[in-house]
């Protein structure tokens, strides 16, 4: 365990707000973030058991802890440390998609990844804007039965970076980001992905970086400078695009109501709350309803592939009852994994479909004038 995470670990005043506010410790006994805390200001790492990989490190425990204790950053150092003790994850589907990340990792492989790019969609290898999709294309494969498009919000930054004048370039060799490496404690793999990105970013030499999933926005952003090195321009999600750009877009109007789910990494670790309530607001007669807890107080998907459950089903069927309590058509989020969540979990046995869910990115695609 790092210094810093563990100085910060001794700040805890073992107040309890942070396992008040942990989605998961409300179903799961066994998560509870002050008492995980206590086991870092110890130096206890073996001993945190299941509890270390039924956090879903959302954040919203930093969001509430009066001490500021880095409780969501010192997730992946824990479970790197366990790692290294023999301890292993619970990935879901057999740890396919750690499967594809990791040989990913191991240097060029063999993909195809650009089947889906349509004669409507304009795109230019040259171009200084690069659309990054990373692990997108693998996504509607491996989730078909639950009737997910993730590809539709990558089509719809395409149609509306078009609409700005924009032809983005979309590499095919791209590969993961190493957000889910990073985030599991697998340090070695996030290294070799993060690496090899970088060497594709060298070669490219973009000007922008844009991406419709804000774990990627957030490790190539944020997390490749504070490691290694920056990608060498901004790297920006696609609801700050829209939001900077609003004057060269134009909408035909609507009357629809939707709410809005925050997805954790776009809202608590980047701070990205009125960019795409800005963009959906572009839209003529469109009503946002927002649900009771929102933005900074918002509630996990139960995204990581690390956590499918009895508690992460809890977790997402109350989210869902709280969107369709606000009387809106849409649930509408800019996360691909939400998307997958939700939608999983209204795929489950005897379940109703709900809520329709749809991505930013191509409801304001369909939008456009």
């Amino acid at each position: 365990m790092a210094n810093t995470e563990l100085k910060g670990a001794m700040r805890c005043l073992d107040c309890g707000k942070c396992t008040s506010a942990c989605p998961v410790a409300r179903f799961n006994l066994v998560l509870s973030p002050r008492r995980l805390i206590r086991q870092l200001g110890c130096g206890v790492d073996a001993g945190c058991g299941d509890a270390l990989w039924s956090c879903l490190t959302c954040g919203r425990c930093d969001a509430v802890c009066p001490q500021e204790v880095p409780i969501t950053a010192a997730m992946p150092l824990l479970r790197a440390d366990v790692r290294a003790e023999g301890g292993k994850p619970p990935f879901t589907r057999c740890g396919a998609m750690e499967s594809v990340a990791t040989i990913q990792s191991q240097g060029p492989v063999p993909q195809n990844r650009l089947e889906w790019l349509t004669d409507d969609l304009r795109t230019d290898p040259e171009s200084k804007t690069l659309l990054f999709i990373g692990c997108t294309p693998y996504f509607d494969k491996f989730f078909v039965e639950h009737d997910v498009d993730t590809l539709a919000a990558v089509k719809g930054a395409i149609r509306i970076l078009n609409a700005m004048g924009i032809e983005p370039a979309v590499l095919a060799d791209e590969r993961c980001c190493g957000h889910d490496a990073l985030w599991s404690g697998d340090e070695k793999t996030f290294s070799d992905l993060a690496h090899l990105n970088l060497e594709m970013f060298a070669k490219a030499a973009p000007d922008l970086i844009v991406t419709v999933c804000p774990e990627c926005s957030l490790t190539l952003g944020r997390t490749y400078p504070e490691r290694f090195e920056a990608p060498g321009c901004p790297v920006k999600h696609i609801t700050e695009v829209v939001s900077e750009h609003y004057e060269e877009l134009e909408f035909t109007a609507r009357e629809l109501t939707v709410t809005f789910q925050d997805p954790c990494r776009l809202g608590r670790h980047q701070d990205l709350y009125v960019e795409p309530r800005e963009g959906l607001e572009m839209i003529p007669d469109l009503e946002l309803r927002e649900m009771p807890r929102n933005r900074a107080a918002a509630v996990c998907c139960a995204g990581s592939w690390l956590t499918c459950n009895q508690a992460s089903k809890k977790i997402q069927s109350d989210r869902l009852a709280e969107a369709e309590a606000t009387g809106a058509e849409l649930m509408v989020t800019a996360c691909p994994k939400c998307l997958i969540h939700f939608r999983c979990s209204q795929s489950g046995v005897g379940e109703e479909p709900g809520i329709e869910i749809r991505d930013f990115a191509d409801l304001l695609a369909e939008s456009l004038q």
